[in-house]
């Protein structure tokens, strides 16, 4: 897993040269992640990092020359690229420090340029159209050759490089979140980010790892030993795909798996009780609760545990009654419900 932490403080100077009172900013920072070190530049020097930094990773000095939307463009796909490469797992150096204050700064001051050449809101797009470029070249063709459990894999190692992804381009693109974003009321970078991956990856195979997720715990059920981990993750992606909502989690998965639950212990009902009868049923009734709750505490939302709960009293409500002793001990063993 990378690691990212970053902070930067602009102090802004005056210089003198052959513009007057050129403000310069100096990024005084900890950085850190993707192994990041204070090496050597890999990427590329083209002529506009000329205009935009000195030959010092920690002083940059902003010219009053503009930079186009295409020329800053093409400098900053180098560092995306690079990114890309590096979360495939490809060979290629980490980021430098300088790398990093140079992408940050190329946004920064197409930003702040006078109309009609301040592209806040094309970088905006272009943002967004980095990760659409990357989840249709490279992630949809991933995960379109899976099935089963090799999916379930490849979605969350897709997930986590796309939240990767996400953390390290809003950060170059951060300048954004500070004035353009917030006078126009657009979503967050972080969210714009997160967006492009649940349109797109997680509307496609929201409904396959939905049943997925279930044959594994109808497995489970059965007494199959399953990777709870993988489970655990994949719900994540439900979860956090909503951004503080849980109605992705709870319309997407868990209405089916309540749904499939519910008669899941139907069926075994039926076929229990022609083989056991009074006590050994009912201590399979507790055994099935206990198992439920622990499903809860390993992979399933915690939200969810009253609802299962609730759906797996059809394991024994059609075939016993509350009128009778077994019924009355089952009862008062499912926390008081009443027929």
């Amino acid at each position: 897993m990378f690691i990212f932490s970053a902070w930067c403080i602009l102090q802004p100077i005056l210089v003198r040269g052959s513009y007057p009172f050129v403000p310069s900013y100096v990024l005084l920072g900890s950085y850190a992640g993707l192994g990041a070190d204070s090496t050597r530049s890999s990427i590329n020097v083209p002529p506009i990092q000329l205009r935009l930094c000195g030959r010092s990773c920690a002083t940059m000095t902003t010219y009053l020359m503009t930079i186009e939307i295409d020329e800053g463009w093409q400098f900053m796909e180098t560092g995306i690229t690079k990114l890309k490469r590096i979360l495939e797992g490809l060979p290629e150096p980490q980021f430098t420090c300088e790398e990093y204050i140079i992408l940050y700064t190329t946004i920064y001051n197409m930003c702040i340029q006078k109309p009609p050449h301040n592209y806040s809101e094309q970088l905006y797009d272009k943002y967004k159209e980095a990760f659409h470029e990357y989840i249709n070249s490279t992630v949809l063709p991933s995960l379109r050759g899976k099935h089963d459990e090799f999916m379930l894999r490849e979605l969350v190692k897709r997930w986590t490089n796309h939240k990767v992804m996400v953390r390290w381009l809003s950060r170059f693109f951060s300048y954004l979140d500070r004035y353009f974003i917030p006078t126009w009321s657009l979503p967050t970078l972080t969210e714009a980010g997160l967006t492009c991956f649940r349109d797109t990856v997680y509307e496609e195979f929201k409904d396959k790892a939905k049943y997925a997720v279930i044959a594994l715990i109808d497995r489970e059920r059965e007494g199959e030993q399953i990777d709870r981990a993988l489970l655990k993750n994949v719900l994540d992606i439900y979860v956090e795909i909503g951004m503080g909502e849980m109605k992705y989690y709870e319309n997407d998965f868990e209405k089916d798996m309540l749904a499939d639950s519910a008669a899941y212990y139907s069926r075994k009902a039926s076929n229990c009780i022609a083989e056991d009868y009074g006590p050994d049923y009912l201590l399979k009734a507790e055994d099935c609760m206990r198992k439920e709750r622990e499903r809860v505490s390993h992979y399933l939302h915690s939200s969810s545990e009253p609802k299962l709960l609730e759906v797996s009293n059809v394991f024994y409500r059609p075939v016993i009654s509350c009128h009778n002793v077994f019924g009355l001990a089952m009862c008062k063993l499912t926390n008081g419900f009443e027929l």
